[in-house]
């Protein structure tokens, strides 16, 4: 009987450890691509760009336990080493390179089923850095980088794996301000779209 009353209470204090243990943070690490809508310079001429690797980290933190949905702070980091630059202007910079931090929060549907799709919306910091060369060969007139703001909206699916270990693919769009290019452009606004996928580690 002692020993029985002995496994019980192990066995109690198992289960409480278990529900305390319950992981509450993420962390993806993706990798992507970016997709960026042309510009029309005041020439008329289109500004257009090749499609560029996007890497990409986002930790996030449940803030709201719910049966159907968890709601999550996440701040998702995406860096773009470099965009091609398509134009005929040999003034414009040959590429541009980009980081966007959008913190924001984000709602999971059915956190507990083996696949969990989820809608997120957020906000901050946008760093643009041109190239030095530009199309045509000589040195560019924008400036070496410039900050600015950002919104993001965004949607994906999360799939369980293996323990702490899941799958995840998502696709967010984000509205900023423009690079300097040194050229005058009739657009206000970068439109870009990075399409991921890759691991979430729950801890």
């Amino acid at each position: 009987m002692r020993i029985l009353r002995t496994l019980n209470l192990f066995m109690l204090a198992a289960c409480a450890l278990s529900a305390q243990a319950e992981s509450k943070n993420e962390l993806g690490l993706l990798l992507g691509r970016i997709g960026i809508a042309q510009h029309t310079l005041a020439s008329g001429e289109a500004l257009k760009f090749n499609a560029g690797t996007a890497l990409q980290a986002t930790y996030a933190r449940r803030i709201l336990k719910g049966g159907v949905a968890d709601l999550l702070f996440e701040a998702p980091f995406v860096a773009t080493p470099s965009n091609d630059i398509r134009a005929t202007n040999p003034a414009l910079p040959r590429l541009v390179a980009s980081i966007l931090v959008t913190p924001g929060v984000r709602v999971k549907f059915l956190p507990h089923s083996r696949i969990s799709p989820w809608l997120s919306v957020g906000g901050g910091y946008a760093r643009f850095d041109p190239s030095k060369s530009t199309l045509g060969e000589g040195t560019t007139l924008a400036a070496p980088g410039s900050n600015g703001g950002a919104l993001a909206l965004g949607g994906g699916v999360d799939v369980k794996f293996w323990r702490f270990v899941g799958l995840r693919g998502e696709v967010r769009d984000f509205y900023s301000g423009l690079p300097n290019y040194g050229v005058t452009l009739t657009d206000s606004r970068r439109n870009s779209v990075v399409v991921s996928g890759g691991f979430v580690l729950h801890f």
